[in-house]
């Protein structure tokens, strides 16, 4: 009775540990991911008829206001080309990540996509956590 009595109170002491880090914590410090941040930027720098692809469409979809389709994992850049053309894709996202639930990850795709057309695609945006092409095949202009 005393061990669970112990162990109810540890509980309760790092759950309200836990909730008044929340309640302090300063959101000018809170780094958003890559998809939100990239979703951000192509709603103020594209034409609202552009079409996006991502890895993580409802997110990117959500951020940009903009028609988006799903940057499969893969590292056939034929297929990816396909898929850039079939769906008409203006801007394509690129987001580093530490873990990723898809494999192979955003950049090694992405790599094997600019690899084999290098001259398709052009870097309009780069920060430490994304990057942002444009197919240059597209109409859609950068602001």
């Amino acid at each position: 009775m005393v061990a669970v009595l112990y162990l109810l109170i540890v509980g309760m002491r790092m759950q309200l540990q836990i909730g008044h880090a929340n309640r302090e914590r300063d959101m000018a410090t809170i780094q958003l991911p890559g998809d939100v941040q990239a979703g951000v930027w192509l709603n103020s720098h594209t034409a609202e008829n552009a079409v996006i692809m991502a890895m993580h469409v409802p997110i990117v979809y959500h951020y940009s206001q903009r028609n988006t389709v799903w940057f499969p994992p893969s590292r056939n850049p034929q297929m990816l080309m396909d898929g850039i053309l079939r769906y008409k894709i203006n801007f394509v996202i690129v987001v580093a990540r530490n873990n990723s639930y898809y494999l192979p990850p955003d950049e090694e795709s992405f790599d094997s996509l600019h690899k084999s057309y290098p001259d398709k695609l052009r870097l309009v945006h780069q920060t430490p956590q994304f990057k942002i092409f444009q197919v240059i095949a597209s109409t859609a202009q950068v602001p």
